[in-house]
């Protein structure tokens, strides 16, 4: 189960923040049209005032964790873990190992009830994270398994019991740093002279992650079950980063090692004024190519498989309003904009998308501004019962 789309996240979660009151696939198709998809919608099942919520972990349509940081008021730089469990006829409230009390969870991912994780290490106020570590979900309690020096987490990939990754690539305080559990043994990966961010995996020895060198340079490479290869061939589809412009990327999907798709955020600053506009590239095997919105793989960076040989896929409200924001989702060939109608929070896109395991049914969290304090929604998209 791949967590993506972090750049984007991390930056709403950030903006959102910042804002708070002490008080509180490549294939056949055309160009995406704006109809819904089914007559599904969008609809509230959680929500929270008191916490940031930052993952999901769905094991089933039965047993759904929502999980993040809590709020403590009138301390913004301070947090705590915070969850929400659904076990098929309510939500009840998660409690989590002493060890990680004072920091919150990054990210989360499941492939079966046996197989559900969380990932401590957050920070609310740009300060460094208090705690990291790797916790499982252990006859229906929280346990810490893996210990990791401080630091944020950006990303995780659970791909099996024994095959996990941990990503930790902070721009305002340090990072977790990149972990492999492989077997029973959880090793810390360095001398990379790069940092992974997130990632998307075509098989356990086959993974494909994005992050940024120490000139803030995007950078994509590949674990080949051996060693981390970097993807040179990227340098040269990207615009060069300056003090008038940045280049990020947000979302990475692997389908093969010769059909992989990038979304890149690029920032153009003129004195007080910026401009966003993104740049989607696709990867043939032996190079980058830009695609345009018409093109069928232009919504698949970061985009979650429907369970139905489709995709979803979510491009979050951005704190400037610059970038084409909206839910995607990919049916027979053809992308399709799916209205996301809450009636508190009307113009607010999801800003992470997750499927139950074993059904069609998708989740979201969403985040909106509200007074006194934001509210922070978790969406489904089909019945949770």
């Amino acid at each position: 189960m791949r967590i993506r789309g972090t750049g984007v996240r991390l930056a709403v979660l950030g903006a959102v923040l910042a804002g708070l009151a002490p008080a509180a696939l490549a294939g056949s198709g055309a160009a995406a049209t704006a109809v819904a998809s089914s007559t599904a919608t969008w609809h509230v099942v959680a929500s929270t005032k008191t916490a940031v919520l930052s993952a999901l972990a769905a094991p089933s349509r039965t047993n759904v964790w929502a999980l993040g940081t809590g709020i403590v008021v009138g301390r913004p730089d301070e947090g705590f873990p915070f969850g929400l469990h659904w076990n098929g006829r309510s939500w009840t409230k998660a409690s989590f190992p002493h060890a990680i009390s004072k920091t919150g969870i990054g990210c989360a991912g499941a492939t079966a009830a046996n197989d559900t994780w969380a990932f401590a290490g957050t920070s609310s106020g740009g300060n460094s994270a208090a705690a990291a570590g790797a916790l499982r979900l252990v006859n229906g309690q929280w346990k810490l398994v893996k210990a990791f020096p401080a630091g944020i987490v950006t990303g995780c990939l659970v791909v099996s019991p024994t095959e996990v990754w941990v990503f930790g690539d902070a721009h305002v305080a340090p990072g977790v740093g990149l972990w492999h559990l492989d077997g029973t043994t959880w090793t810390s990966i360095t001398r990379l002279p790069y940092a992974l961010a997130d990632a998307s995996a075509i098989g356990t020895d086959d993974i494909w992650a994005e992050g940024e060198d120490s000139f803030a340079f995007p950078v994509v490479a590949r674990w080949n079950g051996r060693s981390w290869i970097r993807n040179t061939a990227l340098t040269r589809a990207l615009p060069r980063p300056s003090p008038s412009l940045e280049v990020q990327i947000d979302g990475i999907t692997a389908i093969s090692d010769r059909n992989v798709w990038l979304r890149v955020v690029v920032s153009k600053f003129s004195g007080a004024n910026r401009s966003d506009s993104l740049l989607v590239l696709h990867w043939s095997g032996r190079s980058w190519q830009k695609v345009s919105s018409s093109n069928p793989g232009y919504f698949l960076p970061g985009a979650v498989r429907d369970g139905r040989g489709g995709w979803w896929s979510a491009i979050p409200t951005d704190s400037f309003g610059h970038l084409p924001s909206g839910v995607w989702h990919q049916i027979s060939g053809h992308w399709v904009k799916v209205p996301v109608k809450i009636a508190a929070c009307p113009a607010e896109v999801p800003y992470l998308l997750n499927r139950a395991t074993g059904s069609a049914i998708m989740l979201a969290l969403q985040a909106c501004p509200a007074k006194p304090a934001t509210v922070y929604n978790v969406l489904a998209y089909g019945p949770l019962r």
